[in-house]
């Protein structure tokens, strides 16, 4: 089970909010969903995931999520290559990891919207191209995080029947997976 400050961040799909300390239940509940293969398909492509370091505890949930569903999820703290201390080389070595994979996630918190890495890293993502897709985290108030030019890019959610779909940037209906 992953560790999770007291105020646990949620994790917004579509309408449902799920706590971070139910991860556990949740991937077990995810392997049981009816479109598992089509969603393990979709991430069995490598992805790029722009977050805030600060943000690890929440990474490490969505690592353990996304390597139970067998995605390729790039993490640029597991990269040895990565220099200690930020510098042009990470910035390098970014843009290279970038251009490899297929699809960028940004784990949309306050941390990473407040990074100066993680809006460069979408910026770059979109000039070579790259489907981005945004995880959605909510304040304890229920707002959604982030501003507003993550509007711009889909969402993957899970819709009000529980069933997983792709939704287009502003819509609140999408089509299922």
């Amino acid at each position: 089970m992953v560790e999770t400050r007291k105020n646990v961040v949620r994790i917004v799909l579509a309408e449902k909010k799920i706590q971070l300390n139910d991860l556990k239940k949740r991937t077990k509940a995810f392997d049981a969903h009816p479109n598992l293969l089509a969603v393990r398909n979709m991430l069995r492509e490598k992805v790029f995931l722009s977050h805030s370091h600060k943000d690890k505890d929440l990474v490490k949930g969505l690592i353990e999520l996304f390597d139970e569903l067998g995605a390729d999820l790039y993490i640029d703290w597991n990269d040895p290559s990565m220099p200690p201390v930020p510098d042009s080389e990470t910035a390098e070595n970014i843009v290279k990891r970038i251009s490899e994979r297929k699809k960028l996630l940004f784990l949309a918190t306050p941390n990473s919207v407040d990074s100066r890495w993680c809006p460069w890293e979408i910026g770059v993502a979109q000039g070579f191209s790259k489907e981005i897709l945004i995880i959605s985290t909510v304040d304890d108030d229920g707002d959604t995080i982030g501003p507003e030019y993550l509007d711009l890019y889909e969402r993957i959610v899970i819709n009000r029947a529980g069933n997983l779909e792709r939704r287009s940037p502003g819509s609140t209906e999408g089509e299922e997976i």
